[in-house]
């Protein structure tokens, strides 16, 4: 069983309670879901899961613990204690902050006054996380009742060191479908400024579709760091450019280029959230850096900042920017996953990270080196291909090897940048997670792309592009996640229109994952592992309602409640197959937050010829090698071709789903 992420033993008959009021409990198998309503008769209150059969509960009487010890449904419980709240992440820096989460925002203010009485500095609050300065061992604090979890915050920075062409939904001549803008979308850009920040002077690609552009200072949490504690230098993108370009690729019409320079929706609007901040270090904390532009505006609780864009309009959310995590799952994650469950209708797209290497030489990105929130389960990561075209940027990998990123066969130093893009960029962070999730889910175009240069920045991406001055050539998952969110601007846009009604962030994320196509290995000789790659490269024709391909593409189930199952409930959904016809199914959920599966589902797929079940996740286009039940992923692919005419039925099965219904997006696609 796991607690935060790390393994906790629970033996049977164990009935241990401590000083606080709160105990992990392992119950005898799958969670049933009406079992919370049990365990509140009993005197205890879910306060988490603890996958697979577990949970941490709070025991509201003094007879609880003896009533919990006599339950069917219990095979034993152990104290919460101050060893639990720990994951396990190393320090990520030389900082002394520590954030402390909460059980809940209503025990906050009695924590951070537990936490002042040990001698802690409070530097911030914000939901049920408080964040304070602590040198030495953070035991003490993790003891103070009232506290779920302790951790050290990184640093966040950003994901970035002709577009269309790269997607599959060019029309043979080249152009673009003009049915497909992006009009009636609004797409979320969190980043480091827009341009000027003046509404008035925007550059014209972007002018005229700003549902809001706001600015946050400097979070509190610097305050005794810094000498300009709670400044705000406004909007405009100042340093790199970076939210600029990131917004362009995604919405940009390419006005100062005549159209060539256009991004992938270019006539979606914008909420832009400039979260970069100059930061003047005091000259007694070196361990902050160098004063410069830095991601400082970035609130404390990341739900603040999706909710705000939410409340704009925005459903669609790009994140171009991570913190190092090398894969493991944070309390950016946990708010990440959190806000999608409680916002079903919102899909938020996250860059994978710039951190990928190959030190051993054997052109297999080297695993786990996602930032976070890449590693949250509900959002869509993405990594980077390359780009087609060099766009003024004719230069190998090796121009990009640098600290932390190292590309030790020469095959790849020599490789250009470009050209390739069915290939993945040796930067691009790679999966698995630290609990052995698919992560990237897809990847896009990620290299020699070009995008708007702000007016304002100083930085000039890899280089400028023609014409110049107002453009820039740059690369990274940014870039690849800046595209993602135009496509998938594109796909809601296209499916909103053939439905009558808005699909779920889920649905989205299981279309753009349903049209994707092969990437192969750096040599070629391969398809790409599914943990450096995703589930394929964006292709946004198979994604859509009316493919040009002359598949068939059906949206079963939209994610809604009505169409969720709970703990040994099965719905299935009948497909026609032609003969010797291919299926493509894709099944996804905005799970429960927290490390590791909480609500596990199933798919299968059933059908003519007494072949046994096909699993999600089996090994791709082989109906005879039909794998077996995922434990781990809120993604689940079936795709199999030579299959026999007829009716074939998808089932989706709820295994252990003790927070449930669970809503589920399932997502068909069939042709010969």
């Amino acid at each position: 069983m796991y607690v935060n992420g790390r393994p906790v033993e629970v033996p049977d008959g164990a009935a241990r309670t401590g000083d606080g009021p709160r105990v992990v409990v392992r119950f005898v198998g799958p969670i049933g879901t009406r079992w919370s309503a049990r365990l509140l008769k009993l005197g205890a209150d879910v306060a988490f899961w603890c996958p697979p059969y577990g949970a941490c509960l709070t025991l509201n009487s003094p007879e609880a613990a003896a009533r919990l010890a006599a339950s069917d449904m219990v095979a034993g419980f152990v104290p919460y204690d101050e060893q639990t709240c720990d994951r396990g992440l190393p320090a990520p820096t030389t900082l002394d902050w520590l954030d402390v989460i909460c059980f809940s925002s209503a025990e906050r203010p009695t924590v951070a006054t537990a936490l002042r009485d040990l001698g802690a500095t409070v530097l911030d609050e914000s939901g049920s996380k408080i964040r304070v300065a602590w040198e030495g061992d953070p035991a003490p604090i993790r003891d103070v009742v009232g506290v779920k979890l302790v951790e050290r915050p990184r640093m966040p920075t950003v994901s970035a060191t002709g577009l269309a062409s790269d997607l599959g939904y060019d029309l043979p001549d080249g152009t673009w479908r003009p049915d497909l803008t992006g009009e009636g979308e609004t797409i979320a850009v969190a980043d480091t400024g827009l341009d000027t920040g003046d509404l008035a002077t925007l550059t014209p690609d972007l002018a005229g579709r700003i549902s809001a552009l706001t600015s946050w200072p400097i979070n509190p949490s610097w305050a005794p760091y810094v000498t300009n504690p709670g400044a705000d230098d406004g909007p405009a993108d100042l340093g790199s450019g970076h939210g600029t370009y990131v917004a362009g690729l995604a919405a940009g019409n390419g006005s100062r280029s005549g159209g060539r320079r256009r991004g992938v929706a270019p006539a979606a609007r914008l909420v832009v959230q400039a979260i970069e901040q100059w930061v003047a270090v005091a000259p007694a904390h070196p361990e902050i850096g160098a004063s410069g532009f830095t991601l400082a505006g970035r609130p404390t609780d990341l739900r603040a900042l999706l909710l705000q864009a939410y409340e704009h309009g925005a459903r669609l959310q790009v994140l171009a920017w991570g913190s190092p995590a090398n894969g493991t799952y944070d309390n950016d994650a946990y708010e990440a996953d959190l806000f999608l469950r409680e916002h079903r209708e919102s899909l938020l797209l996250v860059a994978a990270g710039n951190a990928g290497s190959d030190r051993n030489a054997d052109r297999r990105t080297d695993p786990g080196s996602l930032t976070s929130p890449a590693t949250a389960k509900n959002v869509l990561t993405i990594g980077a291909t390359e780009g087609s075209d060099p766009n003024g940027f004719p230069f190998t990998w090796a121009r990009l090897q640098a600290e932390g990123r190292v590309f030790a066969n020469v095959a790849d130093r020599n490789d250009p940048l470009f050209g390739q893009p069915d290939r993945m960029a040796p930067l691009s962070s790679a999966g698995p997670t630290a609990d052995g999730r698919t992560k990237p889910d897809l990847c896009a175009p990620g290299t020699c792309l070009v995008g708007p240069r702000s007016a304002r920045a100083v930085g000039r991406g890899w280089g400028l592009a023609d014409p110049t001055p107002n453009y820039v050539v740059d690369g990274g998952t940014s870039a690849a996640v800046a595209v993602a969110g135009g496509a998938a601007a594109l796909l809601r846009q296209a499916w909103r229109r053939a439905l009558g009604r808005r699909p779920a962030g889920a649905s989205l994320k299981a279309l753009a994952i349903l049209g994707a196509t092969p990437v192969l290995s750096r040599d070629g000789s391969r398809a790409e592992d599914r943990a450096i790659a995703g589930f394929g490269r964006l292709d946004l024709d198979g994604s859509l309602p009316d493919p040009q391909d002359g598949s068939t593409t059906r949206l079963l189930s939209n994610a809604t409640v009505s169409g969720g199952v709970r703990t040994g409930q099965t719905r299935t959904h009948r497909v026609t197959v032609p003969a010797n016809g291919r299926l493509r199914a894709v099944l996804t959920w905005y799970d429960v937050p927290g490390e590791r599966l909480v609500n596990d589902l199933d798919l299968t797929l059933t059908g003519p010829g007494g072949l046994p079940p096909t699993w999600g996740n089996h090994q791709t286009g082989d109906p005879t090698k039909p794998g077996a039940p995922d434990r781990t992923n809120t993604v689940e692919v079936v795709d199999v071709a030579g299959l026999a005419g007829g009716t074939w039925s998808l089932a989706v099965t709820g295994a252990n789903v003790p927070q449930g219904p669970q809503p589920y997006a399932l997502v068909v696609r069939t042709w010969t």
